[in-house]
């Protein structure tokens, strides 16, 4: 008996240390399972590759949660185990929310597309796209189709001209996931046509009708053809993904809630810092699972995806080891940085001449017809914005005058995050905050255009600095110069008046003692705006010109209708582009706003699912400008090229990947600010979640525009820039507290 009680108690330690070990396992494997389902179309590469990648992120996952062990959870066990069910609850409600947000999306599997399609009539065939789950299209490149037999090419249309046999050849491997159709379109001719389509040794034959259209496509004949059933082992696949998701983000949530605990029991910064966690983690999620509808389509690039690592992560961790050890260096790193910054922005404009189109190119129509004078001139939308242009195309009638402005806006925008930083004393965080923001490929790709979204950032992003100022100093000069800022950013772009709650900060930290200090505030919030509305009045009343009407009545309700259109998934669509026309502009209010609640109401579930799509569309897309940024005059992708000595196809592909992997880092670190969080960050992180939160309530309703989001992003800058500057431990470079009594 004795042998065996000594045996049994021997054991007990070799199984202690045998539990961590196979949880820790257990938990790379889910991790890694998660990860390369989610993150790069690791389904493409090769076997040997596949390996590779699977022992780097397994070995990395594993040292990931040692870390967390043995920094987060042994050191919390007490915690742990006294609040087991706060913990618990926390997670699962916190990971629930976020799953029902986001689509049901599936891991990418690898095919050999390969069709063949043949003619003996005459034929004008536009493209053929692959069609995914939620409507997702991709046109396939066609540079990839190879031709025999009598063909001519016009107008992006290949146009079949005999009656020999002429035949099309596509041959690409690519990555798509859920299950897909093929979508053939072709324009119908006076007479009658046939085509033969050969997929995968099946071959149908289609029929198209003589001078009608009908496929979905306006004035085009379309045909649909189902993709063949996915292998047994890529459906088991897909049902262990969505588990893994689950288990990854609840778990995610639950070690936020043990750090959140293990620093404070405050209950308001409990509140803001869960309420943070969980608003960047969102953010991050539907950017990482936005990938499908973007770099899985372009099927990924893991050199690019390493750049993005070493740029938008590596540098700001050197520079704050750097700015750690040699503090003095700091104005001359932000001189650096900006340096850097207007060299990238003046090369991104020689390299791709952008044409000035859609609204931008109407903003830049108008504005020069402005400066010319030209008489009866209608404008029918931000007005404001396009008279002020008008007043700098006196001095220089050319794009390129507000390019340079641009240049310079940016600048302001980069000073503004740092002296934010610098005045809650993280001037580190200012400093590598100004350099992200001189690197976000996004920010750089819109200074070609003539538009609204540099100015509008950087006015907010000023109107934040003089907010933490207010704050930080209890001067009232900075309340009043917040208010002039932000009514200078209403007057250029009225959709801004979003964010005025931005303006009430100063009220959350510090609350007025009386009712009289509550109209000190009121009136210095009120009179510089109404101030600042005359000024940009008085500024541009030289830009008028004889019969000028402006009509702006209805720019309200048609963002409203279209963003609550959900055969439209809250884009912009031409049923309600028609209604719109048709009405007045009192008509307008009269009608839309109850279409818009009816809309709403009478379908709330399927309302709610449309704000998956639209959030996804809205804040997953950090690379709207590799789409506009190069469109041509005739937006003809095809025979637009870049000063580059690369195919545009090709560079667009690029920039896109790296913009997109550059937001997966920012996201990433700005999503952990709940677990690095100090007390002295409350302002900003107040000032990054009023802006979230005023976003996501306002583009509930408001049409998607991806580039709209462009506001948001300085401030998920300053958050990830927080994170950055606690990797080596100890304090940022503080200032002194200049507060006054």
């Amino acid at each position: 008996m004795q042998t065996d009680l000594n045996q049994t108690t021997s054991k007990r330690p070799l199984l202690r240390r045998l539990y961590p070990v196979a949880f820790l396992l257990g938990g790379a494997a889910l991790l890694t399972l998660f990860i390369i389902g989610t993150f790069l179309p690791f389904a493409q590469y090769t076997k040997a590759l596949k390996v590779l990648i699977a022992v780097i992120v397994m070995t990395g996952c594993f040292g990931l949660l040692v870390w967390l062990w043995k920094h987060l959870i042994q050191p919390n066990r007490a915690e742990i185990k006294a609040h087991v069910l706060y913990h618990g609850t926390a997670a699962i409600l916190q990971a629930l929310l976020l799953l029902s947000l986001l689509h049901a999306y599936s891991p990418v599997v690898p095919i050999a597309l390969s069709f063949t399609l043949t003619t003996d009539t005459p034929l004008a065939f536009s493209h053929a796209a692959l069609e995914q789950s939620f409507g997702r299209q991709h046109i396939l490149n066609p540079a990839h189709y190879s031709y025999d037999g009598e063909w001519n090419f016009h107008d992006g249309i290949s146009w079949h001209m005999g009656f020999e046999n002429g035949t099309v050849r596509y041959d690409e491997m690519m990555t798509v996931s859920n299950p897909v159709r093929l979508q053939f379109s072709f324009q119908p001719l006076d007479t009658p046509a046939v085509v033969e389509i050969n997929l995968n040794g099946t071959t149908e034959t289609f029929e198209i009708h003589a001078g009608e259209s009908t496929g979905e496509g306006s004035g085009f004949s379309t045909q649909f053809i189902p993709w063949p059933t996915y292998s047994t082992l890529y459906r088991v696949w897909l049902i262990a993904y969505p588990i893994a998701r689950g288990m990854v983000i609840a778990v995610y949530f639950w070690l936020t809630s043990v750090a959140i605990r293990s620093k404070t029991r405050l209950r308001s910064e409990i509140i803001l810092r869960s309420l943070a966690g969980f608003l960047y983690a969102y953010l991050f999620f539907i950017s990482i699972h936005f990938q499908n509808e973007l770099a899985n389509v372009f099927n990924g690039n893991l050199l690019l995806f390493a750049a993005a690592v070493l740029i938008m992560t590596g540098g700001p961790l050197g520079i704050t080891r750097l700015l750690r050890r040699h503090p003095h260096l700091q104005p001359w790193l932000l001189l650096a940085v900006g340096l850097l910054a207007v060299v990238l922005r003046v090369y991104w404009i020689r390299m791709v001449p952008t044409a000035q189109v859609s609204d931008f190119g109407r903003f830049h129509t108008w504005a020069l017809q402005l400066a010319a004078g030209t008489p009866n001139l209608e404008m029918d939308r931000y007005a404001t914005f396009t008279r002020l242009v008008s007043l700098l195309y006196r001095i220089s009638p050319t794009a390129a005058i507000v390019q340079g402005a641009n240049i310079g806006l940016s600048l302001l925008s980069m000073l503004g995050i740092y002296w934010i930083g610098r005045e809650t004393g993280q001037a580190t965080a200012g400093v590598v905050g100004a350099y992200l923001f001189a690197l976000f490929p996004s920010q750089i790709s819109m200074v070609g255009l003539v538009n609204t979204d540099i100015p509008s950032v950087t006015l907010l992003v000023l109107t934040a600095a003089m907010l933490v100022s207010c704050l930080r100093r209890r001067q009232w000069r900075w309340l009043w110069a917040a208010a002039l800022f932000f009514a200078v950013a209403f007057s250029i772009r009225a959709p801004l008046l979003m964010y005025a709650p931005i303006l009430l900060l100063p009220l959350l930290f510090d609350p007025p003692r009386n009712w009289r200090r509550v109209g000190l505030y009121a009136a210095s919030l009120i009179v510089p705006f109404l101030v600042g509305l005359a000024a940009v009045n008085a500024i541009i009343a030289p830009a008028v010109v004889e019969g000028m009407v402006v009509e702006e009545g209805k720019n309200v309700i048609w963002p409203l209708l279209n963003g609550t259109n959900i055969a439209a998934r809250g884009r912009n669509n031409d049923p309600d582009h028609q209604l719109i026309l048709s009405w007045s502009a009192e008509e307008a209010w009269q009608k839309g706003l109850p279409m818009v609640a009816e809309r709403i109401f009478s379908q709330p579930v399927a309302y709610y699912n449309l704000l998956k799509v639209k959030y996804s569309h809205q804040f997953a897309n950090s690379a709207y400008g590799a789409d506009l940024a190069f469109l041509d005059e005739d937006m003809n992708f095809q025979t637009f090229q870049t000063g580059w000595p690369y195919p545009t196809q090709e560079v667009r592909r690029g920039f896109a990947l790296f913009s997109q992997y550059s937001y997966w880092c920012v996201l990433g670190a700005a999503m952990l600010l709940a677990w690095t969080w100090r007390r002295e960050d409350a302002s900003i992180t107040g000032l990054n979640l009023v802006m979230l939160v005023c976003a996501l309530g306002a583009y509930a309703f408001f049409e998607v525009q991806p580039r709209y989001q462009r506001p948001v992003i300085p401030f998920v800058i300053l958050a990830a820039a927080l994170v950055y500057t606690r990797a080596f431990g100890g304090r940022s470079i503080t200032q002194p507290d200049k507060r006054q009594p």
